[in-house]
């Protein structure tokens, strides 16, 4: 059996509700390289050329990029 801890984490991540992640100065940097990283080494980056053509300060922006890693937990793969 599951703990009442568990299964709200359990029913928060069905129903999408993040954990609470504290961020600090250095994990929203490792994030953003990381990010910065995955996207210079995807192969299919059709969509996020032509963006960057059209807008690429807007693309390029911290806090744009930061929107993207919040809404993955900071996982800067799913991020890219």
């Amino acid at each position: 059996k599951l703990s009442v801890e568990d299964r709200e984490e359990v029913y928060n991540q069905i129903h999408g509700v993040a954990s609470d992640i504290e961020e600090t100065p250095e994990l929203i940097d490792a994030a953003l390289a990381d990010m910065d990283r995955r996207i210079k080494n995807t192969r299919n980056k059709k969509a996020f050329e032509k963006a960057n053509f059209y807008r690429p300060k807007y693309i390029n922006d911290r806090d744009f990029r930061l929107m993207f890693l919040r809404a993955d937990s900071f996982d800067g793969g799913k991020a890219a």
